[in-house]
């Protein structure tokens, strides 16, 4: 749970509507008060739908016209209202997710100390019938001690009905790291002036129940007041691999701002952000020095100029993304939603369907090869080892990502020893847990579109591909083909192709790429797909038939158009290329061995 409050200081600005949208979006805010808008009520709903898209949202417009404050949370947290006023949104927050619960008050105090009367009292009255744990964030205009300004002397009564409503209701302020003073008016330094009025306080009920919990004060950014950071963690409960996942979610959140692979124009831009974020930090401990000063107004200024051309950028780059398709009746589909649920359709309808119901293989089929020994079962089933799981993960192309979160196995290899443990023990609980076949048969997919991930959908076809458990179950599959065609070699009635009777070779297979051979023959032909058919019907499996060709020679064309008519297969022209070398019953030609010649030699550059 994250809660946050930020004096923006203006919200009509595109620039900063963006950088409001950036600041939610990278600190994965959940409840937030977005305070001194300064936006008219009929231009609240435009701007909101650009920085709060998909938020619930309250405004106190009925107390104040130019919309004081605004409030915004994500929809799955449970937030109910209770008061608004013209200096404070009251509300109670519960959040299933990590068991929160407490009252949350966001405030932003009037700047005359006489019009920060009402809000004490106001405040006052309120606490004194809160029963639970109470949140109060936001700005107080105000100070709390004598030490809160810089630049300018305070006097006590500043501080003194602060101070008194405090004690009257017993609140404390929360711990609190980051910048101390939370306001700077941004002028020169001669006429410098920073205050802390910003702040994060407590009843007692919260302190028995959050007492660990820190008020972040982050550097200003966009705006001359910090905002205020509350990260209420909770323990991640679950799986192994539950908890393995959710801290590889929460390292990509801070990976994320190091990613080199953006366009030079948000690579400018984010420096920038980068840059002033040092600068204010250093401003932070040394808020006088004019150096420092003049790099903070020149940074501010050079993310207004990116932010411009970045925009400009996207612009352009919209134009290679899908903007419109024709669905299956014709129609021409042109809104985004429409083209992904498109999409979503079709790949869902392709892959969602499966046969009913497989007979089971032929055990007398099984049985004719090798079969494991007692000796070798009892292998298989022994408590998989920290360095096998190692010598997988290492076996694995570096470059490849193992799921959609987009680690690539060189992640893992290069910081094994600070996530082998991790690693190792949800890699064991999955074996003892059993959970492979679940894996197996319970697949879901995601599609990328515009770069971006849709939601996934089931599919019941198996394992999808590029799955690290797929080239093996594959191979099983093929196996008993195999086993299959070994029956058919005793049979005698089936002819062998010339050139493959003395190894009994009656097929070549390659992934999903099966070569078939035997004597053009009508009855061994016949025999030859019947054996293929049988797999067929117990593994699932099917030959495409507007992929499949027929390749022969030395045939009348009576015979041929008999086969072709039997097999429903086109005729293939020789020569083919196989895995990429050309195949032909008679000898190869230079030209046509020179794309291999010229693959192997680029491979042996490189």
């Amino acid at each position: 749970m994250i809660i946050s409050t930020w004096n923006i200081r203006g919200l009509n600005q595109p620039l900063k509507q963006k950088e409001l949208k950036l600041f939610l979006q990278k600190n994965k805010i959940e409840l937030f008060g977005c305070l001194e808008t300064r936006v008219r009520e009929n231009k609240a709903q435009n701007i909101l739908s650009k920085v709060s898209s998909g938020w619930s949202t309250m405004c106190n417009y009925p107390m104040a016209p130019n919309g004081r404050i605004w409030l915004f949370w994500k929809p799955y947290l449970q937030v109910q209202v209770l008061q608004v006023q013209e200096q404070f949104i009251h509300c109670k927050v519960d959040n299933m997710t990590d068991a929160f619960s407490a009252f949350v008050t966001i405030v932003y105090a009037k700047n005359e100390a006489q019009e920060r009367l009402s809000l004490w009292s106001d405040l006052t009255q309120l606490g004194n019938n809160i029963t639970g744990a109470w949140l109060l964030s936001g700005d107080f205009n105000t100070l709390l001690f004598t030490e809160d300004r810089m630049g300018s002397p305070v006097t006590d009564g500043e501080t003194k009905d602060f101070r008194d409503c405090m004690d009257t209701l017993q609140l404390t302020a929360l711990k609190a790291k980051g910048w101390h003073f939370t306001f700077c008016n941004k002028q020169q330094q001669g006429d410098r002036v920073y205050s802390k009025i910003y702040w994060a306080l407590g009843n007692l009920m919260w302190l028995q129940s959050y007492g660990h919990v820190e008020a972040d004060f982050l550097n200003p950014g966009a705006s001359d007041h910090s905002p205020i950071y509350i990260e209420f963690k909770t323990h991640c409960n679950g799986t192994r691999l539950f908890q393995l996942w959710h801290k590889l979610k929460d390292l990509k959140i801070a990976l994320r701002d190091l990613n080199t692979h953006m366009a030079s124009y948000s690579q400018k831009s984010q420096q920038s952000r980068r840059s002033l974020d040092v600068i204010q930090s250093q401003l932070a401990n040394l808020p006088m020095q004019q150096a420092l000063i003049d790099k903070e107004k020149k940074l501010s200024g050079d993310i207004q100029k990116w932010s411009y051309i970045e925009e400009k950028w996207k612009i352009r780059s919209s134009r290679n993304s899908i903007t419109s398709i024709y669905d299956t009746t014709g129609n021409k589909l042109t809104d985004p939603k429409l083209v992904e649920a498109e999409f979503i359709s079709f790949f869902s309808n392709l892959m969602a369907s499966m046969a009913e119901e497989l007979p089971c293989p032929n055990s007398e089929i099984i049985k004719r090869g090798p079969c494991l020994s007692h000796q070798q079962k009892c292998t298989l089933i022994q408590t998989v080892t920290e360095m096998e799981i190692f010598n997988a993960v290492r076996d694995m192309p570096s470059d490849k990502a193992p799921g959609v979160d987009g680690y690539p196995v060189e992640f893992f290899t290069q910081n094994w020893d600070l996530v082998k443990h991790d690693v190792v023990q949800a890699v064991k609980e999955f074996f003892l847990s059993e959970w492979i076949m679940e894996c197996i048969s319970k697949v879901s997919y995601s599609l990328v579109i515009h770069g971006g991930l849709t939601k996934p959908f089931q599919g019941k076809r198996g394992i999808r591909q590029g799955d690290p458990m797929s080239p093996y179950l594959f191979v099983i599959a093929m196996e008993y083909l195999q086993r299959e065609l070994n029956v058919l070699a005793d049979n005698k009635q089936f002819q062998f192709h010339p050139r493959c009777k003395k190894l009994k070779v009656m097929h070549i297979c390659f992934a999903n790429d099966l070569l078939m051979f035997c004597k053009a023959e009508l009855n061994s032909i016949k025999l030859l797909q019947e054996a293929f058919l049988r797999f067929s019907v117990v593994s699932g499996l099917q030959a495409n038939t507007e992929k499949s060709s027929i390749y022969m020679s030395g045939v009348n064309d009576q015979l041929k158009q008999e086969i072709l008519t039997h097999l429903g297969y086109c005729e293939g022209t020789l020569p083919f290329k196989y895995l990429g070398v050309p195949l032909s019953s008679k000898k190869l030609t230079m030209a046509e061995c020179m794309p291999l010649v010229e693959k192997i030699t680029d491979r042996v550059k490189c």
